[in-house]
């Protein structure tokens, strides 16, 4: 697969026609250097954001990964990949359901692959206040231990919440999907924060251990028998949670609640005791601060983000004095 990439990049070779040898289990790059990393001596794990529109073959995809990556951990654990179900299966995957990304986080396993799919239902950064989200985000900090791969789908990488955001040291793109063949390429990238630079986060193309640049990652369709557990799997879960959310807005009288952003504040210990117009400016900075962190995350100065979504430098100030910033987890 990396001749491939690498061909690609020199215009004065011909891009070879892609096909299905390049995405054999033996064959995937990715696979084999993620079950090297988790299996390796140094304790480390995998994280990885994978962002594509809605039938852009993301779920398929992570799949895919998963699967060839577990058959190479059981080979070189095992010394033979049929034993792969020891670190992969359809137990190891949470689609949308909070409940069970929750579950599946808190319960890992060393040398496991795990699926968090669409998991921006469940992991949302407008609510990130919530204690749900925080008890996730603490989880997910212990677990980087833990010698895991945690593939985390979703439509955009900042409808994910920022600590899980900020700790996955890879990000990926749907790129093209060519259904016919059973074919999908997608760009991958290695995430890295600059903290001299305030943390700023780049992402550079993931580079091979050739030195070689990756511009493109091949990948099949899944086995069929884990893309039919899967498909049934998230036609379960969708309608369990539409049908859950609709008896819940019958229960409230069919309104929506009076105010979606205050989703996690009550958990603040002072909450009760508020006056009116702090509750008001916590609930403010609940809406402004995700897309504050947006902007700094995609290369903008604390001045330009403040700007941008409105928040004036003397508001700031005044929240960074009273802990609001730092309730929230946020900081210039």
């Amino acid at each position: 697969m990396i001749s491939v990439q690498a061909c690609a990049q020199q215009s004065n070779f011909p891009v070879p026609k892609i096909t299905a040898k390049y995405t054999t289990p033996d064959n995937d790059y990715l696979a084999n250097r993620f079950a090297s990393t988790i299996t390796g001596p140094y304790k480390q794990d995998i994280a990885m954001v994978l962002q594509g529109q809605k039938g852009s073959g993301k779920s398929y995809a992570s799949l895919r990964i998963a699967y060839n990556t577990a058959r190479r951990v059981a080979e070189i654990r095992d010394g033979d990949w049929r034993e792969w179900p020891r670190y992969f299966s359809m137990e190891n995957v949470a689609i949308i359901d909070p409940d069970r990304a929750s579950s599946i986080i808190a319960h890992a396993k060393p040398y496991n692959i795990y699926i968090f799919d669409d998991i921006g239902v469940g992991w949302n950064s407008r609510t990130f206040a919530s204690k749900e989200n925080r008890d996730k985000n603490d989880i997910f900090q212990i677990n980087r231990v833990a010698q895991t791969i945690q593939i985390l789908s979703i439509p955009n990488q900042f409808l994910l919440d920022k600590v899980p955001r900020m700790l996955c040291n890879y990000l990926a793109e749907m790129d093209s999907t060519s259904f016919s063949k059973g074919l999908s390429t997608m760009k991958v990238f290695r995430a890295k924060t600059v903290f001299r630079l305030d943390n700023l986060r780049i992402n550079p193309h993931l580079v091979a251990d050739t030195g070689e640049k990756i511009v493109k990652h091949v990948i099949a369709r899944p086995p069929k028998f884990l893309a039919e557990q899967y498909d049934k799997i998230r036609q379960e879960t969708t309608q369990r949670i539409i049908a859950a959310r609709s008896q819940s807005g019958e229960a409230a009288g069919g309104d929506p609640s009076s105010d979606d952003y205050e989703e996690g504040l009550s958990d603040h210990p002072d909450w009760a005791r508020f006056h009116k117009k702090t509750k008001e400016m916590y609930r403010r900075a609940q809406q402004k601060l995700p897309r504050y962190e947006q902007y700094r995350l995609s290369g903008m100065s604390h001045k330009e983000a403040l700007k941008e979504v409105k928040i004036p430098k003397t508001t700031w100030e005044h929240w960074e004095g009273v802990g609001v910033l730092e309730w929230f987890g946020v900081s210039a």
